[in-house]
């Protein structure tokens, strides 16, 4: 499935080893990945934006393994949308390493990559 809402392509990925949802930035990015034919395309260039919804078989995967992988591969920010601990962690890479923040309930998730971004946690967590 693919969505543009403001210039912001979104491209959501059934493969578990690629991310659930991740945002490339342009349609002319879009285009190119859609080219290689791949899944897993989009990991062989930086997302602006990569989501992981944690499932009970994916903590550990999500919190540890894809968080080192995205760091590598320079990803802007990984969100960890975790429903059983009511947690949106977002991380935001910095050098090579990301710099998390945690966002619950009514807070407003801030994000440096989409400042015009303004959804609360609660309304991710319960969509």
């Amino acid at each position: 499935m693919q969505e543009c809402t403001r210039g912001l392509t979104l491209k959501r990925f059934e493969n578990a080893h690629a991310p659930q949802t991740s945002a490339t930035g342009t349609e002319e990015q879009w285009q190119e990945l859609k080219a290689e034919k791949t899944k897993s395309a989009v990991l062989r260039k930086p997302a602006l934006l990569v989501v992981e919804i944690v499932s009970p078989g994916s903590k550990k995967t999500d919190y540890q393994a894809k968080l080192q992988e995205y760091a590598e591969q320079k990803a802007g920010e990984y969100w960890i949308v975790d429903l059983k601990a009511g947690v949106v962690s977002v991380l935001v890479l910095q050098a090579d390493t990301y710099e998390r923040l945690e966002y619950r309930d009514s807070e407003v998730i801030i994000s440096p990559t989409f400042p015009e971004f303004r959804l609360s946690a609660y309304r991710i967590l319960s969509a």
